[in-house]
C-alpha cells in the first residue's frame, strides 16, 4: 500500500503482486473516490481499509508497472520531513479478500490494460476464485 501527493491531493494505490522482473518491479492500481465518472468495477466502502472513508473506486484503467527501486528512492526522501510533507508514505496491507476482491475486478474491467492483465496473470497464476459478488455501485 501506498499513496502519492503531487499536490494536497493523496492517492491510495493498492500492490497487486511481489515484486518481479529486472529491475524488479510491482503492478499497482490507483483508488480514487467514486463519482459520476469513476470506474464501477469494484467499489470500495469504509472499513475496507483504513485510508477508505468514503465509496471509493478502483481505477484500473491507471493500473500500472512501478518500479520497486523508484519506490524506495521516494521513502528515502521522505525520511527527516514532517509527515504532512512527505510526496510518499506506505499504509497498512488491505486485508485479503478486499486484494482478491481488486484482483477479480481488473481482470473483469474493460478499462485495464491487456499487459497489465497478463503480466498480473504471469506473476498471480490463476485467478483468485470470484467472490459471491463484485461490489460496484
Amino acid at each position: 500500500m501506498g499513496e502519492n501527493k503531487r499536490t494536497n491531493d493523496m492517492h491510495l494505490y493498492v500492490v497487486l503482486c511481489d515484486p518481479f522482473g529486472t529491475p524488479p518491479q510491482i503492478i499497482a492500481v490507483s483508488i480514487t473516490s467514486a463519482d459520476e465518472d469513476t470506474e464501477t468495477t469494484v467499489i470500495l466502502n469504509e472499513g475496507d481499509h483504513a485510508f477508505i472513508k468514503q465509496p471509493t473506486s478502483v481505477d484500473y484503467h491507471r493500473a500500472a508497472f512501478m518500479d520497486c527501486e523508484q519506490l524506495s528512492a521516494l521513502e528515502e526522501i521522505n525520511k527527516g520531513r514532517d509527515y504532512r510533507d512527505v510526496i510518499f508514505r506506505t499504509h497498512q496491507p488491505m486485508r485479503s479478500d478486499v486484494l482478491n476482491l481488486i484482483i477479480q475486478g481488473l481482470y473483469k474491467s474493460e478499462r485495464a490494460q491487456k499487459k497489465i492483465k497478463k503480466a498480473l496473470q504471469d506473476q498471480l497464476g490463476d485467478v483468485p476464485p470470484e467472490s459471491d459478488a463484485i461490489r460496484s455501485i
